[in-house]
């Protein structure tokens, strides 16, 4: 899940490799655009990593799943907690937050992404099915 990867993959790479690499997150909406629209809103107001991750503590951690997609009072209780309550309620509909929402669903439709989380590292897509020390191997490659 991209839960266990942000929790205990992401922070050995950024560790690891600092500045050498951007990481990007990108929502493509599985079961719906909601979530994705409002970590674009965190981003812009410097909380995406942190609504990320509590988004995804919502969905698998708390165990409510597809509800998250489909009621936006679950992501208006994540804005509460992270001071986002007006941007929440005047930027979820706006024409650039769905913009950035539908480039990233066309970004994984253009790329083949099928599952997440998925690395994509020089355009080439990377199965996180490979264990840490392999994930290293191949980016080390790639830097050199």
């Amino acid at each position: 899940h991209c839960l266990d990867f942000n929790e205990k993959v992401y922070p050995k790479l950024k560790k690891k490799y600092g500045n050498k690499l951007e990481f990007t997150g990108i929502p493509i909406g599985w079961d719906g655009h909601d979530p994705g629209r409002f970590y674009y809103i965190a981003k812009e107001n410097g909380k995406g990593h942190d609504v990320m991750m509590d988004l995804f503590h919502t969905i698998i951690t708390a165990g409510l799943g597809k509800t998250v997609f489909k009621d936006r009072k679950q992501i208006q209780k994540i804005a509460v907690r992270h001071n986002l309550t007006k941007e929440f309620s005047t930027k979820m509909d706006s024409l650039n937050i769905i913009e950035q929402m539908v480039e990233g669903v066309n970004y994984a439709k253009d790329k083949g992404i099928r599952s997440t989380p998925t690395l994509v590292i020089e355009n080439s897509i990377i199965p996180l099915s490979l264990s840490y020390s392999n994930l290293v191997k191949i980016i080390d490659a790639l830097l050199k």
